[in-house]
């Protein structure tokens, strides 16, 4: 089930993001909002399934802004969550 809901995840960032970071409208603000926090959760239960999650996979990224931007969250957003 996990496994399901980590590639769910990855394709749907897959098919919202845009390549460009300035091309984001609220809705997919709010959606990489939502992935960062879930991606967080993610990794507390499985670090490997969540690297899976966002490694490319069949030729399809995740744009590079968005990996840049969760790793540099990763930590903040860790903390937020043991707080």
């Amino acid at each position: 089930m996990l496994y399901f809901l980590a590639q769910s995840l990855r394709a749907r960032l897959v098919k919202e993001l845009p390549e460009e970071k300035g091309k984001l409208n609220g809705e997919v603000r709010a959606l990489v909002l939502q992935a960062k926090d879930r991606i967080t959760e993610l990794a507390e239960i499985s670090l490997e399934i969540a690297r899976m999650a966002v490694t490319p996979e069949d030729g399809r990224e995740l744009p590079d802004w968005f990996i840049v931007e969760l790793f540099r969250d990763l930590p903040r957003l860790a903390d937020k969550r043991s707080a």
